[in-house]
């Protein structure tokens, strides 16, 4: 979406309304919840471990690449059918 905003007042514009969409809707997203689960950990929080750290960060790579893979096919495949 950021290719498609000509200057930077509108992609700064988009940044924020993506920004607000994903936080108003409720949405967990794979960079907020790391940077969440990073500060727990180091801010030693006592019900996080360093195999829990882990643990989420290696579902939440691999929930991201499969949805990011899904998501692409099924943008490639509708682009396709279109023609």
């Amino acid at each position: 979406m950021l290719s498609s905003a000509q200057d930077t007042l509108s992609r700064v514009a988009m940044i924020i309304f993506i920004t607000f969409f994903i936080s108003i809707a409720g949405l967990h997203h794979c960079i907020v919840g790391s940077i969440e689960i990073f500060m727990a950990f180091f801010g030693n929080a006592n019900d996080i471990s360093g195999l829990e750290f882990l643990k989420f960060q290696c579902l939440s790579t691999l929930g991201n690449i499969i949805g990011g893979v899904v998501l692409v096919a099924l943008v490639k495949y509708a682009h396709s059918k279109r023609k």
